[in-house]
This record gives C-alpha cells, structure tokens and sequence, in this order.
C-alpha cells in the first residue's frame, strides 16, 4: 500500500493511513468478532453446564450418604440449596453431613422419600435450561441427556 504524506500548516509532511485502510482494519475486526462473541458464549454455557452436572453428582452423593448414615431416608435433605452457601443436615449417627452447590447454582429437591429423589439444579446464566438427575441416575439438560 502507498503511504500518503500531508503537508502541515508548517509545511512539514506526516505520513498518515487512508480512509480505504482503515476501513479494512474496521472490517476485519468485525468479521473476527462476529466469529469470536458466539464461541465465547458456547464455551461459556458448556462450563455453566459442566457445573450444574458436578454439582447434580455431588448433591446425589450426599444424599447416599444421608441415606446411609442411619436415616433411610432423604425426607431431612436441606432444600433449597443456594450456591456458596452450604447446607448441613445432622443425621441419625450423629454425622455432620454438608450440602453445597457452585456459585450461581440454585439446587431444589423434589420427591423426598424413603427410596425416591429428583433433583433439579438451575442457573440463571443460561436461561430456562435445567439438570435433573433422578435417583436412577438418568441426568438431564434442558430435556436432552447429559
């Protein structure tokens, strides 16, 4: 590209670009940030989902181990349970046992029985979206398998 020079009120010549470069710069940028901005957000909603995954294991876990400390039962697990605050439950063999959920994970149980569970992990970053893993194990997203 020809580099334009411009005279200057002192008469001195500055190089400077053209209308026509800068424009391309301007459109390339926006071509990479058209590409870039929804990546970002996928990457984003995978990881967000990824912790309402772990977070869905977690929980079931604690709730086997509510079970079976003596309770037989998941009637006494703590529910809602609200990310970076724990929950704690003293079961039946006087054992401490801790709930938590990821930051900006909200954790409700449903269906509390002797031998039944659902447990629905939300997160307002990705909408409407929702994992619930049963007692079974079957985890979902959104409607579609984990």
């Amino acid at each position: 590209m020809r580099k334009q020079t411009f005279n200057t009120q002192g008469g001195d010549r500055v190089a400077g670009f053209t209308l026509i470069e800068l424009l391309i710069v301007v459109a390339i940028i926006a071509i990479l940030a058209a590409i870039a901005i929804p990546q970002f957000m996928l990457y984003k909603e995978r990881a967000t989902k990824a912790s309402m995954v772990g977070d869905a294991r977690h929980i079931a876990t604690q709730l086997m181990v509510l079970h079976g400390a003596g309770e037989n039962t998941y009637t006494n697990a703590p529910t809602p349970i609200v990310g970076g605050t724990p929950e704690s439950v003293t079961a039946a063999d006087n054992s401490v046992i801790v709930f938590t959920a990821t930051t900006g994970n909200t954790v409700t149980l449903t269906g509390l029985t002797a031998t039944t569970y659902t447990i629905t992990v939300s997160n307002p970053s990705v909408g409407p979206k929702t994992v619930v893993r049963a007692e079974d194990g079957v985890c979902t997203y959104g409607g579609l398998p984990c």
